[in-house]
C-alpha cells in the first residue's frame, strides 16, 4: 500500500512572494475543504517575465454536493498578491495537481447528480495547462452521500430546486442537507459559539497529514472534467 505523503503548507503570503521568482503556478485552498466541504481553491499564474502582474482564478467549491459554484478571474499586481490578498482569503499553499484534483473531482461529483457547473469553470481550469491531476485525500459527499449545505444567497427557490434534484438523483433517503435555520439552531446550542468557517487567527498555515495530499504522488491521468 503506498505510503501517505505529508504536506506542510507554507503561508499564503510566503508562497505568493515566490511568484516574483518566475514560479509557473501557485495554488492554494481553504483548509475547511477537507472536513466542512465548503471553501475556495485559488490559482495564481504569474505573467510573462518583465510584467509585474499575475492572473488569478478563485473557485468557490462545494465538495459535498454542488461542485464548483463560482469562478472569478482577474489580473492583479504581484505586490497586491504578495501582500494581504491571499491572507484575506484564508487559504494555504497546496500542490497544483492536488488543487486540480479537488476542482475536477468536485465538478464531476456534482455533474453526476445533475448540477450544472459555473460557466467560467473551463476558463479557470485552463490555468493548469498540461498539469495532470492527483486524486486528493478527501471524500466527495459526506458519509457516502451527497450533502447540501445552504449558503448565504441561496434563496428558497434555489433550495427547493436543489433538494428536488437530489431526491430525483438519490431517492428520498439518499442524501442529507443543512438549511440556514437548522444551522442557526445548531450554532446557538453550541457552547463554542458561531463558527464562521474562517481560520483561527493563530493558525500557522500547516495542514495535517493527509488533509489534501493524495495516497500516491503520481497523477491519475484523468481528464480535468472542466467541460461545462
Amino acid at each position: 500500500m503506498p505510503k501517505k505523503t505529508t504536506t506542510t503548507a507554507t503561508t499564503a503570503t510566503t508562497a505568493a512572494t515566490t511568484a516574483a521568482a518566475n514560479v509557473d503556478l501557485l495554488t492554494f485552498a481553504s483548509p475547511d475543504l477537507s472536513e466542512g466541504g465548503q471553501g475556495r481553491v485559488v490559482v495564481v499564474r504569474p505573467a510573462p517575465k518583465g510584467k509585474d502582474a499575475a492572473q488569478v482564478a478563485i473557485f468557490d467549491v462545494d465538495t459535498q454536493c454542488l461542485g464548483v459554484r463560482g469562478v472569478k478571474i482577474a489580473e492583479l499586481p504581484l505586490a497586491a498578491i504578495a501582500g494581504k490578498f491571499l491572507d484575506a482569503l484564508r487559504v494555504v499553499s497546496i500542490k497544483a495537481p492536488v488543487a486540480l484534483g479537488i476542482l475536477a473531482g468536485a465538478a464531476a461529483y456534482a455533474k453526476k447528480l445533475g448540477f450544472t457547473q459555473h460557466a467560467l469553470l473551463a476558463d479557470g481550469l485552463a490555468f493548469f495547462g498540461d498539469i495532470r491531476q492527483t486524486k486528493p485525500h478527501l471524500a466527495f459527499g459526506k458519509d457516502g452521500k451527497p450533502f447540501y449545505t445552504q449558503q448565504p444567497g441561496d434563496d428558497d427557490d434555489f433550495v427547493e430546486a436543489t433538494l428536488a434534484r437530489l431526491e430525483k438523483a438519490c431517492g428520498q433517503n439518499g442524501f442529507g442537507y443543512l438549511l440556514e435555520e437548522d444551522n442557526e439552531d445548531l450554532l446557538n446550542a453550541e457552547d463554542s459559539g458561531e463558527d464562521s468557517g474562517d481560520l483561527d487567527p493563530d493558525y500557522d498555515g500547516t495542514l495535517a497529514d493527509g488533509d489534501f495530499d493524495s495516497d500516491d504522488s503520481g497523477g491519475s491521468g484523468d481528464d480535468s472534467g472542466g467541460d461545462d
